[in-house]
């Protein structure tokens, strides 16, 4: 009996894996990413209210629009030209982070998606210049789930350390 449930196992997950590589699991991209104009300025959009997101503008936003203490994170710094900044900042992604991919940019905007390994799930990342205050804001945002178990973080800290070397 064990063994049968033991082989029942191994092919659940080999048929989840198997349905990953047709990514199933990629979600489907948010139709209102990108830059809002609004009191504020211009910000991104909010974070979740789940522990799935994080950002740079997540205090920005009231608690019932997002999980504010969850998502908090520091923009980018960065001294100089902006748009140097988004152009070096945008060479650090394609040269360190080979599961991204560009899907949009500006002078002032990118939006990369970045694709886990075995499971491809599909985060939107995004960049939004803020010239006037020698910052970069971001916005990681898991397409699927509730939790994120901390990737969007790792992976923002891991481009802050390479952005800012």
């Amino acid at each position: 009996m064990r063994k049968i449930l033991l082989l029942i196992l191994i092919f659940v997950l080999v048929a989840i894996v198997i349905l990953a590589q047709f990514r199933i699991f990629a979600g489907k991209a948010p139709a209102d990413l990108g830059v809002v104009k609004s009191h504020l300025g211009h910000t991104l959009k909010p974070p979740s209210t789940t522990q799935n997101s994080v950002s740079s503008q997540a205090e920005f936003f009231s608690k019932t629009e997002a999980n504010v203490e969850y998502a908090k994170m520091e923009p980018f710094n960065y001294k100089g030209d902006g748009k140097a900044a988004m152009a070096t900042l945008k060479e650090v992604i394609n040269t360190n982070f080979k599961e991204a991919q560009l899907i949009s940019e500006n002078e002032a905007y990118l939006h990369y998606e970045f694709k886990s390994g075995l499971m491809k799930f599909i985060d939107d990342v995004e960049f939004l210049l803020n010239e006037n205050e020698n910052y970069i804001h971001f916005r990681s945002a898991s397409r699927l789930g509730r939790k994120d178990f901390g990737k969007n973080r790792e992976r923002m800290e891991a481009i802050r350390r390479k952005f800012s070397q």
